[in-house]
């Protein structure tokens, strides 16, 4: 094992802890059964909007089918549309805790690894602990 220097075994920690963080932060939340991007510009409009807001949600699938014997069958399947119905409140405040959760556990991990009095206890600090799985996106 190459042998590595405390300071740069850090620099690095503090460098994937951030990427994970990122990683997070950016991965999305569920509010109320649908999925929501949380990625910067998604943040962004989030924050801008208010109300509630109503919108179609109807599940389009376009696929093209190609038969064994080349020819191609252009499919479209449309399911029921769904009217949801989104207070941006509501939103607004599950994005602003996810994000926040986020970047208090990247505080705890940079303190942990500011804290680690050799690499042996800096490996052993799991940098993906704590932070929010992604939920599943939306298919639609």
């Amino acid at each position: 094992a190459k042998n590595v220097e405390l300071a740069d075994a850090k620099s690095q920690a503090l460098t994937q802890s951030a990427q994970n963080r990122y990683d997070a932060e950016c991965g999305g939340v569920v509010l109320n059964s649908k999925f929501y991007s949380t990625d910067r510009h998604s943040q962004a409009a989030i924050a801008n909007l208010s109300g509630t807001i109503n919108y179609k949600c109807a599940m389009t699938v376009k696929r093209d089918i190609v038969q064994p014997d080349g020819k191609v069958v252009k499919t479209v399947c449309v399911g029921s549309p769904v009217f949801a119905n989104t207070d941006m409140s509501e939103l607004q405040k599950a994005v602003s805790d996810h994000v926040q959760l986020c970047f208090e556990n990247e505080a705890k991990l940079m303190n942990d690894i500011a804290s680690a009095s050799n690499v042996t206890a800096l490996r052993s600090i799991n940098l993906k602990s704590g932070y929010p799985s992604p939920p599943p996106q939306d298919p639609g």
